[in-house]
Parts: C-alpha cells; sequence; structure tokens
C-alpha cells in the first residue's frame, strides 16, 4: 500500500505542477458543506470525514494552501481555499489580502447576527 500511495502522491504533485505552469493559484470551496450553528453536529460520519476532502490534497502534494473569509451564508460566515505553486506562498497571501481589503470583513456581520 506504502508504494501505491506515493505513486498516487506523485500524480497529485504532477497535476499541480502542470497547472501552476499556467495560472498562479487555484480557488475552490474549503468544505464540500455549509458551516452549521455553534455546538451542531452531523449525524452523517461520512459528512463529518468529507469536510476534510479540499484541504487535504495540498497536504499531500505540499503545495501551500490557506483559507479566507468570503461571505455569509444562512448567517454563518463562509471560507474559500486557495492553493498556490511551491515557495510562492507570498502570491496566496496577497490575494487573500486584495479580497479582504474590498470586502473588510473586519466591520461586516451576518444580517442574520444584527436583528
Amino acid at each position: 500500500y506504502y508504494n501505491t500511495a506515493l505513486k498516487v502522491r506523485t500524480l497529485i504533485k504532477e497535476e499541480f505542477e502542470e497547472v501552476f505552469n499556467t495560472y498562479d493559484a487555484i480557488i475552490g470551496p474549503t468544505t464540500p458543506t455549509l458551516p452549521r450553528k455553534l455546538g451542531e453536529r452531523s449525524t452523517d460520519v461520512m459528512e463529518e470525514y468529507l469536510n476534510d476532502l479540499y484541504t487535504v490534497t495540498a497536504n499531500i502534494a505540499g503545495v501551500p494552501a490557506l483559507s479566507f473569509p468570503m461571505g455569509f451564508s444562512g448567517g454563518l460566515p463562509v471560507s474559500c481555499q486557495l492553493i498556490g505553486n511551491y515557495f510562492n506562498e507570498s502570491k496566496l497571501f496577497d490575494i487573500a489580502y486584495g479580497f479582504e481589503k474590498e470586502h473588510d470583513f473586519t466591520t461586516r456581520y451576518p444580517k442574520e447576527a444584527t436583528k
């Protein structure tokens, strides 16, 4: 199993390298589901397991990634994930900073929270 896992990791790394020949970053969701309210838990074990699905590939490939707030859904904050090329963390910080500067989430609250 170990050798097979190493081969799969190599394929994932090669795919990222190919994408980063053309693009500076990949943007996507951080999780496949919307956030739950504080204290709320899912009874679906598979749903809980899959919540890490989108963040695992960056870890496997060893590329930098970060998540940052991008809005609200149902009164709860949601985030997106940026994945960048090897040793290019500064590009991710620049993209996230630009977004946060334009949308200033430090002073915004969901409409449901202000009622």
